[in-house]
This record gives C-alpha cells, structure tokens and sequence, in this order.
C-alpha cells in the first residue's frame, strides 16, 4: 500500500483534467433499469443485496479521500510550465505549438458544464510529454492493464489538454472533436492511442493515430515565449496597486495639533473626510496663515471667493490654499491649529487615534509586504519556465538541421490526458533486495523510486517502502530517481549503474541527494543531469 501525505492542493487545470462530461453522459445513456427497481429485486438474493449494499455503505460513509487523484506530481513548490492560448468560439482555430505539433479546433465546438453553448474567448491551456524524466515530473501513471497483466507504457508521446473560460472549465460539445496533428521523435504504426480515465486511475485503449513524417525547419517553430502567459504587466499594475494602498494609509495618519499663535490670522473650513481624512477626525479646527505668506492682507478677510481649493504642502503639517475670484488667484501656505481646550481635546484624540493608526499601519504593511513577496516569487517562477522553454526551443531547432519529424494524428472528443503508447513487458532481469542511502550512508526513507532506461522512452515506479523485489536489467543503461521525505531529489546516475555490476541478494544504492528545494522543472533537470 502507497499512501501519500501531504500532497499539494490540485489546481484548476488538474481538476478539470479529471472531468469528462462527454464521456458521462454517454454512461448515462446506456444505464438500464437498476435492478432495485425489478420484481426480482425483492426476492431472497435481491434483500441479501440490499443488506450488503447497506453495510458497505456504512463501511464506506466514513472514509476520508484526501488523495490529489491518480496524477500526483513527485514535488511541490515546482514551477509546472503550462502554455495558454486564447480562442475565439466563433471560428475555426490552428493552434500551432513550439515542438511542431497543431491543434485545430471548430468554431463553436465548446459547451458549459450544464452542457450549454460556450461564446466569447477561451483559454486552452496545454503541454507535452515527450522523455521519462517529463513523465516523473507529472506524476501521471505510466503502467496499462491488459488481461490481467500489468505492462509499463513506452511512450511515442503524451499531451494534456483543458480549456476555460472566466476560471470555469469548459467541455467538448457532444458528437464533436478537435484533430491533433502531434510532433513526435517516434516512428511506427506499434503505438495506440489511450485517454486516462482519472476518475478510476486507468488508461483507457481508444484506437490508433495515423503516421507521417515531414523534415522541418526552424523558421516553422513558432518561438516559444508567444506560448506563455506573460504575468509582468499583471505583476506591475498589483505593485502599483500596493504601493497606492500604503500610500493611502498613510495618508490616514492623523496629524499632531498644534496651539494656535497669538496675533496670527485665523479662519475655519469645512473640510471633506474623504480628502482630509488626518484632519476630518478632529472638531473645531482652524487654519492659521503661515508667517511665510508675505503677500497675505487682512483685506482678504472682506473679499467674496467664486472657489476656494485646499491640497497638501507638507503631509501632516501644512496645506495650500488657493482662492479665485474671476481671473485673480491668491495662494496661501496655511496651517491646521487649536485654541485653549480645543487643543487638549485635541491632543487626547491624537493619542487614541495615533495609536489605533500605528497598529492598523503595521498590520497593513506586513500585508502588503507578504502579498509583494508573493509576487515577486511568481516573477521568478515564470522567468524560470521562459528559460525554460526558450532552451527547449533552441533544442528542437538544432535537431530540426539533421531529422525529420513525426507526425502521429488523430482526433481527442474530450479534455484531458492522450498518450500515444505501446505496452511494454519488461524482459528476464535482476531481481534485488534495495536500501537507499545517500552519500553518507544515512538510510533514505522513499515513497517511491523511478527507473528509466536510456534506450527505451518509459519509467517504471516502485512504491515503498518495501523494495525487496526491486527489479532491473542488467544489460540496459539505467538510472534511478526519487524524492525524499522532506521533497528533496535523489539520483542514481547511468555510471552508478555501470560501477555496480550485476548484485545478487541485498543491494544499497548510495544516492546523490539534492541540498536544497527546487522550484522550477529546468532545475530538477539539471540536477538529474549533473
């Protein structure tokens, strides 16, 4: 038994690769009368039934499932690079794809989940699996059941689908489908095409793909960064959005009164709480014209204004007060002040409110501070997955100079997973009693090991802790990945394979451990690599 703690929370695209209203609604269609509902029912087996279906029921009606699925990434925190391209419903649509491969999709093709006509834009959101080590980073299942054998899938190459529209995930209309034109490194006609059922944890056998092969060019790739979603706009307008907010706060802090002067021209304003919020708190406050006013009059006094206009001077302290009467304009600097017990009023509100302020000030700031780092992080995280793609691109245009590619085409009626796949019965191999440790000995405790082979496109995955039956051939390049308890990855190079010889009995494979956590896919690569 495997169980898995701790998982990450599945995200949108996960949830919605688990859906399939297509394919529940033809299930629906084919459903008979339950057998409840027969004379037969109420016979001696039917009631035995009844009873039965009772006491699993309350067998049942207590377990917790607090498993992500039957897709579980082996790490967390990881950076998973998922392309977005937006469609309009109203049309036919090629999207074409960095690897070579294009997808088209019909015009009004999309349905709601209550199985209603889609309009406006959709995002479809979509990636590929071409190697093992893409397989041991999607966590997606890799073995197929056939007549009660269990093979593992050698890959020509795996996709996932799923489109959305305003967050909610959308469907493929019943009777529809959209064609895939698939870029594969691949070549024959072995290979089947499977959908995963995630629901049940399978692979479901839905026909074969066709087979063509083109030789391609660069110039035919489509760069890889028009694929990804661009957060930086996004990030920058949130920070700004940030930084006005604290701003704002700030602008909230109430101001220390000050005592009026003696001699000092004075008058009263009625001030908006929402412009003046640091001096609307207060009652009975007067403005003093500030000493350096060399132009100010006591003539003012007697004049009729058309406007009068007051903007912060110096935050907390003085204002500007601008006065216009036809085209004359008179500017003044002029100070917020208190007399006699309206200033001891004053101050007593000061101290509740600065206090009450400082609290709300630092609480608020922690805030947004947290919410910056947040964004900051994302940043990275796709900078990361652009680097990422950029040398995959790069990648793929050099082997376009010496191959040709492969086109493996068919048609996908729901969202999801495809696999283009051929079951594979390991052959005669060498069969060990496993440890792990890492390079200083200390015992690794894994949930579970992934094999590859470097001549074959597949993974085997053990699951722990019992490694008793760890199997492996010995005359095939292999390497051993795994993730520890605490999500840091360990390796067991092809070289570690080739010094080991061929074990009999007990064995313990000395790992190479990763020292710290890592947050993007091109890390784990590199690693794994090194």
């Amino acid at each position: 038994m495997k169980t898995n703690i701790n998982r990450p929370l599945p995200g949108q695209e996960d949830i919605a690769g688990g859906k399939n209203f297509g394919r529940l609604l033809a299930d629906y269609k084919k459903i008979k009368t339950p057998l409840y509902k027969t004379p037969k029912f109420f016979g001696s087996i039917g009631i035995a039934a009844l009873v039965t279906v009772l006491i699993l029921y309350n067998v049942n009606i207590f377990k917790t499932d607090k498993t992500t699925g039957c897709v579980n990434p082996p790490l967390k925190n990881i950076a998973y690079n998922r392309p977005q391209f937006e469609v309009s419903t109203d049309k036919d649509t090629i999207i074409n794809y960095k690897s070579g491969t294009s997808i088209k999709i019909p015009a009004n093709i999309f349905v709601d989940k209550k199985g209603k006509p889609v309009s406006g834009n959709v995002k479809i959101n979509y990636r590929e699996f071409h190697d093992a080590f893409d397989f041991f980073m999607s966590g997606i299942p890799m073995t197929y059941d056939s007549g009660g054998v269990q093979y593992v899938f050698e890959s020509a190459g795996m996709m996932q689908v799923n489109g959305f529209q305003n967050g909610a995930p959308v469907f493929i209309k019943d009777g529809k489908t959209i064609d895939i034109s698939f870029a594969s490194q691949y070549m024959g006609n072995e290979y089947n095409l499977y959908e995963l059922d995630t629901v049940i944890g399978k692979w479901i056998l839905r026909g074969k793909d066709s087979v063509a092969t083109a030789s391609y060019s660069g110039d035919s790739i489509p760069d890889s960064d028009t694929s990804l979603v661009n957060p930086a706009e996004s990030i920058t307008a949130k920070l700004t959005l940030i930084e006005e907010e604290i701003s704002k706060i700030e602008n909230r802090k109430p101001i220390t009164p000050k005592i009026a002067a003696k001699g000092r021209p004075q008058f009263t304003l009625d001030v908006s709480s929402e412009e003046f919020p640091e001096i609307a708190v207060y009652q009975n406050v007067l403005f003093e014209v500030g000493r350096e006013n060399k132009n100010f009059s006591e003539d003012s006094y007697k004049q009729v204004y058309e406007n009068i206009k007051l903007q912060p001077y110096h935050t907390g302290e003085s204002y500007r007060m601008t006065l216009t009467k036809g085209k004359e304009k008179f500017s003044y600097i002029v100070y917020p002040v208190f007399e006699g017990k309206n200033y001891d009023e004053a101050l007593k509100e000061f101290k509740i409110k600065s206090e009450l302020y400082e609290k709300k000030y630092a609480e608020r700031i922690a805030e947004e501070k947290k919410k910056k780092e947040e964004l900051e992080q994302e940043m990275k995280r796709y900078e990361a997955g652009l680097k990422y793609y950029e040398e995959q691109n790069a990648k793929y245009l050099k082997a376009s100079q010496s191959l040709s590619l492969v086109y493996r085409s068919f048609s996908i009626n729901s969202f999801g997973y495809w696999n283009c796949d051929r079951p594979y019965e390991a052959p005669t191999v060498n069969t060990v009693v496993a440890s792990f440790t890492d390079g200083d000995g200390k015992k690794l405790e894994l949930n579970a090991v992934y094999l590859t082979e470097k001549n074959r496109n597949l993974i085997y995955t053990y699951s722990g802790p019992d490694y008793s039956s760890f199997r492996y051939d010995p005359n095939s390049a292999s390497m051993i990945w795994a993730v520890t308890a605490d999500y840091r990855v360990a390796v067991f190079s092809y070289d570690d394979f080739t010094a080991m010889g061929n074990p009999r009995g007990n064995y313990t494979f000395k790992m190479r451990v990763s020292d710290k956590n890592f947050t993007s896919e091109e890390e784990v690569k590199i690693f794994l690599k090194g």
